[in-house]
């Protein structure tokens, strides 16, 4: 569009140069093209190449040349306000061109205004002010495009606009090609914008300023019909009507349909959005819920491991505790059961000993369930009788529950053996009297009951197992509640009234036991809870009898040599070398594991009795050092600490728990020494 601004402007400096020609030649068809036409005066041409030398020149001497042209415009404009007519022309012609004062052309009211309305569309351009230099051109164009078609048409009224002057062809043609070129410069502003836009508007309008041509063809063609007889003027305006209306009624429809095209694409468009804006929110809302339930299982999962490093510590410190307690209980019992060997039955101090050796026995219980907390601790699962340990079970629970509560203990298994770790069933049973406790802080009723057999319809495996039914009246458990209630750490009761370990521990042992657990409960309705555990046909099924201890005071001779004991408690190894002795073994003592290795340079023992927890190494490092040496060495391990899973690592081993008493503990050596 710029490029044909300049086409424009140039074209218009030729016709300004051939003015100014004929001006200095004396030749007229060049000042006014035809010899009967009104010519273009010097101000006109002044004024004019002033306008399209603006197009070529720097924006400064833009300036310049277009306020140039503003005054030859309001120079002429004044002479017709003041004298009447154009007085400045002639005068020029006259004292630059030598030109007759009658034979000069002069501006007329309608060129002064036009070129003014250029002029200064132009400088509005040079000022980036696009909206008015479109208007001031527009203006310009349709006064120079009038005087054109009244040349064209022959009708000098319109290029005649006021009585008294005229508009030549030649200045009406140039101030047109003029407003043009000033509306296609501004080919990104303005009107040129759309005019030249590749969008549906541009082409709308382009069609409809192609179609601005048509009626003035039309025009010409019908006045020249009449001018010849071959129409009359009403026919020729009936028909230049509808030459006008028909394109337009096809140009409106177009225009209508494209625009009803955009709206469909412009509605379908918002719809996609819609839907698209629709499905992001419904995709972020996912994406947040996934997040949510993301960010809550990580904080249930960190709670998870805190409880849980929680629970080590407490394990790490009951194992230790356990681990000294029971080194004590062991030196205790060692030397109880060689001050009883001394002591006859009917000695005065026997009863006192007898007393603090059962004492040993209710410690060993006591560690025991300290070591439940141990996560290494490995069940000591044997068979034993069902309802003597629900019995035993009594004395943990029954001031724990209080006096508001009513206690029933119904044992209906006489005879029954199952297969458990009676200290662990102890302290499940304990843990479901606690739970019954705080669901009924009114006070109820409590009952444990032992069945044999299926307790419901669905139970197949019924007749191969017996059931610990423990039930209370108390507030129940919803049926969400009843579905997570064996979940480690998951807990109903106030943050620290409760870890939620307590059914998951349950829930554990009867598990490794081989059994199962099942639970029933209404809201308000109190809770029943089954602990099914496997049947045993005879307590001999899994459990060697142990020799009395006049059978096991004679050692196994068949093979000879010493027995050697490794523990780093001085008084728990000098009780087991004594109890060893008495019985009539040969025994070596060593302090610690290092020097137990030594000694094996020394001597080749029958059989290595050997504690766990020991400085610099621990039981399970020195047996496989020893076993380096001697293979085929029998190994009995007597542990404080039960920490089992190294342990079984050991190969032909046997593991004992201290205290261990000395007719388990001879009666092991003897097994030992009679499978080697």
């Amino acid at each position: 569009m710029t490029r044909s601004a300049q086409i424009l402007a140039a074209l218009v400096l030729l016709v300004v140069s051939a003015v100014f020609t004929g001006y200095v030649t004396h030749v007229p068809l060049l000042i006014t093209v035809m010899p009967s036409l009104q010519g273009m005066s010097v101000v006109t041409a002044l004024g004019i190449g002033c306008v399209a030398l603006a197009f070529f020149v720097p924006r400064g001497a833009a300036f310049v040349v277009c306020w140039a042209a503003l005054l030859a415009a309001i120079a002429a404009l004044a002479s017709h306000a003041v004298l009447g007519r154009d007085a400045f022309s002639p005068y020029l012609a006259h004292v630059f061109f030598g030109t007759p004062f009658g034979e000069s052309g002069h501006t007329s009211v309608a060129t002064a205004i036009a070129i003014a309305l250029i002029g200064f569309a132009q400088h509005q351009r040079l000022l980036r002010r696009h909206l008015l230099a479109d208007v001031l051109a527009s203006t310009a164009l349709l006064l120079s495009s009038t005087a054109l078609l009244g040349y064209a048409y022959g009708v000098s009224d319109l290029y005649a606009l006021f009585l008294f002057n005229t508009m030549a062809v030649h200045t009406a043609a140039a101030l047109f090609a003029l407003g043009l070129a000033t509306v296609f410069a501004q080919a990104n502003r303005g009107w040129a914008r759309t005019i030249a836009s590749s969008r549906p508007g541009g082409g709308a309008t382009r069609r409809q300023l192609a179609f601005t041509l048509l009626p003035p063809v039309a025009g010409g063609l019908l006045l020249e019909s009449t001018h010849v007889g071959r129409l009359g003027p009403g026919v020729a305006m009936a028909l230049l009507v509808v030459i006008t209306i028909a394109p337009l009624i096809a140009l409106i429809l177009h225009d209508g349909r494209t625009l009803d095209a955009l709206d469909i694409e412009r509605e379908s468009s918002d719809r996609l959005k819609e839907q698209t804006a629709h499905e992001l929110k419904v995709r972020l809302a996912e994406q947040a819920a996934a997040l949510n339930r993301e960010s809550a299982e990580r904080a249930k999962a960190e709670s998870a491991m805190y409880d849980a490093q929680r629970l080590e510590a407490v394990g790490q410190l009951t194992g230790g505790i356990a681990h000294d307690f029971n080194n004590l209980l062991m030196g205790i019992s060692g030397n109880l059961h060689l001050t009883q060997s001394r002591l006859g039955v009917e000695h005065p101090a026997r009863t006192f000993v007898d007393n603090a050796a059962a004492a040993t026995q209710r410690g060993t219980k006591l560690t025991g369930q300290l070591l439940a907390f141990s996560r290494t601790q490995r069940l000591d699962i044997r068979p034993i009788e069902l309802d003597a340990v629900v019995q035993d079970a009594r004395a943990l629970f029954g001031n724990a529950l209080g006096p508001k509560i009513a206690i029933d203990i119904e044992l209906l298994a006489p005879g029954a053996w199952i297969l458990a770790d009676a200290d662990q069933l102890h302290l499940a049973i304990l843990n479901l009297a606690l739970n019954a406790r705080d669901a009924m802080p009114a006070g109820g009723a409590f009952s444990i009951r032992t069945l044999v057999g299926p307790v419901s319809g669905d139970d197949t495996r019924g007749s191969s197992f017996a059931t610990i039914r423990v039930s209370d009246s108390g507030m129940g458990m919803a049926a969400e509640v009843v579905d997570r209630a064996v979940e480690p750490f998951f807990t109903t009761k106030e943050r620290g009234k409760g870890t939620g370990l307590g059914l998951a521990q349950v829930y554990g042992v009867v598990k490794q036991c081989g059994g199962d657990l099942r639970i029933r409960s209404t809201l308000g309705s109190g809770t029943t809870i089954d602990l099914r555990l496997p049947l045993t046909a005879a307590r001999t099924a899994a459990v060697p009898s142990v020799p009395k201890s006049e059978e096991t005071s004679v050692p196994v001779t068949s093979r000879t040599g010493p027995l050697l004991v490794i523990d780093d408690d001085e008084d728990v190894r000098v009780a087991l070398a004594e109890m060893f002795r008495s019985a009539g073994y040969e025994v070596s003592e060593a302090e610690s594991g290092a020097a137990g290795l030594r000694m094996l340079d020394e001597i080749t023992p029958v059989l290595a009795v050997i504690d766990f927890i020991m400085p610099d190494l621990n039981g399970a490092e020195v047996a496989r050092l020893a076993r380096v040496k001697l293979p085929s060495l029998p190994i009995i391990f007597v542990s404080g600490y039960a920490d089992t899973l190294a342990l079984d690592e050991i190969g032909n081993a046997t593991i004992l728990r201290k205290p261990v008493g000395p007719e388990a503990l001879l009666s092991a050596v003897d097994n030992a020494l009679r499978a080697a």
